[in-house]
């Protein structure tokens, strides 16, 4: 799923990584994701998800993306 062309299409329009659209989704659909990354790079890309949201149609793509 992460490398989906279509997952990517919604982080490039965002301006975003893959991982922090994936971060904003989780946060949008109510739940708190976590991440393991002891690169600090990585740390302040994960918590910077809170300046975008994902459109509805962003959301449904990726609720299909997580079916297949």
């Amino acid at each position: 799923m992460l490398s989906s062309p279509r997952l990517i299409a919604i982080a490039r329009r965002h301006g975003k990584t893959v991982a922090q659209v994936v971060f904003r989704f989780a946060i949008e659909l109510g739940m708190l994701p976590l991440t393991g990354t002891t690169n600090s790079l990585h740390m302040r890309q994960d918590l910077d998800i809170f300046g975008f949201t994902l459109s509805d149609e962003d959301i449904k793509i990726m609720l299909e993306l997580g079916a297949l």
